[in-house]
């Protein structure tokens, strides 16, 4: 099984199913900025909506990308709010 990075969430649920556990931790830096559109000047408190909903959270849970997520919408660089 392959190793999942520190900090990775250990298994995504996106709209074709789950992903497994192995996977999961791969590219999620880059779920959220492709789904937030950001190399586009797209929504990131949007994408943040969009990545809680895929994975099934309940509006008070995050995982590490919620928190990256939410990070970068206060650093003020993408000029989003915390979703």
């Amino acid at each position: 099984m392959a190793r999942i990075p520190r900090g990775a969430p250990e298994g995504i649920r996106g709209h074709a199913g789950a992903v497994p556990a192995a996977r999961a931790g791969q590219g999620w830096r880059e779920r959220i900025e492709r789904a937030a559109g950001l190399r586009r000047g797209g929504d990131l408190a949007g994408a943040i909506r969009v990545l809680r909903s895929a994975t099934r959270l309940a509006p008070g849970e995050h995982g590490p990308w919620i928190e990256y997520g939410n990070a970068l919408a206060a650093s003020g660089k993408h000029g989003a709010a915390e979703a």
